[in-house]
């Protein structure tokens, strides 16, 4: 492959990342905070628990050294305390989502890019682009899973890709694969 050639490979890898993180996105768009947590509590200052419940916020005492003097608040208002649980669990229920579609489709970006197409530029391209998608949804999904899950995406895409490299490079060397592949001379 010449500097062209590589140049062409990079390009069609950014982009088929683009292409896919892009397409998954519009399936599952990602959560806004706004929709779960209104902007206009930010500005309310709260300095009792009464009110703070009142307003469904969250009471949190401050850990004092010494006994506060008389007038000091003792503790502060997070209003946004629940609303941000529960922007936190959409967000995490959406990053699982990304990552289970993200997965197949990079699998299957992957298998087109080493077996449909001819030229190296576009089929390496398109399986790193695939490799990148896998990556992508695995990390959206990273933050939220267990040590114990991280461990089995990784080992599963390990062996997957170690698997499909062998089958590949076993298919290569037999009929079409052999004209397709076949180093010119």
């Amino acid at each position: 492959m010449n500097m062209r050639g590589i140049v062409i490979g990079v390009a069609i890898f950014i982009l088929t990342i683009f292409v896919a993180v892009y397409g998954i996105s519009v399936v599952f768009p990602q959560p806004q905070y706004n929709d779960f947590c209104p902007e206009v509590r930010a500005t309310v200052i709260v300095d009792n628990i009464q009110t703070c419940e009142s307003m469904d916020g969250k009471w949190t005492e401050y850990n004092f050294v010494k006994a506060p003097s008389e007038g000091d608040a003792t503790g502060y208002c997070d209003l946004d305390y629940y609303c941000r649980q529960d922007f936190d669990t959409a967000n995490e229920k959406n990053s699982k989502n990304r990552f289970l579609l993200s997965v197949p489709i990079g699998i299957l970006i992957i298998i087109l890019g080493s077996l449909v197409f001819k030229l190296d530029t576009v089929g390496v391209g398109l399986m790193a682009g695939g490799a990148g998608t896998f990556v992508w949804g695995a990390g959206s999904y990273w933050g939220y899973a267990s040590d114990l899950w991280r461990f089995i995406i990784s080992l599963l895409g390990l062996i997957f890709l170690i698997i499909f490299a062998y089958w590949f490079e076993k298919r290569k060397g037999k009929g079409l694969w052999k004209k397709i592949f076949k180093k010119k001379k």
